[in-house]
């Protein structure tokens, strides 16, 4: 074969792997489980580069990323992962601490340290992770936040403390699409805005997600808190910190904002409007920009 022939088709062949590679790093995602107990938690990480993990809120679970994951992974490694009771996530009897869990994920992964972000349920546990382990943790991002704290009643906002007892008569029925309904109504649409004001294909997505947790895990192996609670350490909390609020979030949760930026020394608020709960997944554009904004600085 002559030698020109042979350097064409090696040529061919490195230009071909030059391609798989640079379709690898533009997002196609890596999956799996680790052991954490007796569960087998589910991960995804996409892209390359700095390695930033994303925790969804309750009853939620990676697919509430997808699009922070593909804009995101364009120069980053994004980690996502259903946490306990959620998702693809297979859960045993144990129990474990959530932060726990994400300390193992990022070691199985060889990551020493990462931007941290949750939304909700996710920003609870991303609380939790950065003050158990501060060394982890570049920056901290709290997404219209839950808090580890003993308030976890609605009773300042009529709506939602409706909802709530509707939810829970709707589960003691195991009438799992109705208890969805409720729970996207007070999560997705919000205290200020009936169903019929929300975006209809976002909001049965949403609902779609939902109801697929809730009919996996059948509202058992809920995620386990930090002991004592964070609302008490919050100064511990060394990291760069941005707290991510919505304009049409219910009070309880910005009470949490309020309580989180006076807790943790280096903090701030920042607000978008006319979104509720889900803000990442009403306003992706906006709510990207003060993401990548924060990290990149």
């Amino acid at each position: 074969m002559p030698k020109g022939y042979i350097f064409l088709i090696v040529l061919i062949f490195a230009f071909r792997l030059s391609i798989c590679s640079a379709q690898d790093n533009k997002g196609v995602p890596q999956s799996g489980f680790i052991t954490v107990a007796d569960s087998k938690l589910y991960y995804e990480s996409t892209g390359k580069g700095k390695p930033i993990v994303l925790l969804h809120g309750g009853f939620m679970d990676t697919r509430m990323w997808d699009g922070q994951v593909k804009e995101f992974s364009k120069k980053y490694r994004v980690i996502t992962c259903d946490l306990r009771g959620h998702g693809k996530t297979v859960d045993g009897d144990s129990s474990y601490f959530m932060y726990e869990a994400i300390r193992m994920l990022l070691d199985s992964l060889n990551e020493k340290k990462a931007d941290i972000a949750g939304l909700s349920l996710g920003a609870t546990i991303a609380t939790d992770f950065a003050i158990e382990y501060p060394q982890y943790v570049n920056k901290l991002l709290l997404i219209t936040p839950g808090l580890n704290s003993l308030d976890t009643t609605f009773v300042q906002d009529s709506t939602m403390e409706k909802y709530s007892i509707l939810m829970d008569s709707a589960v003691k029925r195991k009438d799992i699409a109705l208890a969805a309904e409720y729970f996207i109504r007070s999560w997705f649409d919000g205290p200020f805005r009936s169903p019929q004001q929300t975006d209809t294909a976002l909001r049965k997505t949403v609902l779609a997600i939902a109801t697929s947790t809730m009919k996996i895990h059948q509202f058992m192996h809920w995620t386990r808190f930090a002991q004592p609670r964070a609302i008490g350490r919050l100064e511990k909390i060394t990291a760069p910190t941005l707290i991510i609020v919505a304009e049409k979030d219910n009070y309880h949760i910005l009470k949490n904002a309020e309580a989180l930026n006076k807790g943790i020394t280096n903090s701030k608020i920042v607000t978008i409007s006319n979104a509720a709960h889900l803000v990442n997944l009403e306003k992706p554009e906006e709510f990207n920009k003060i993401f990548l904004e924060f990290i990149r600085k």
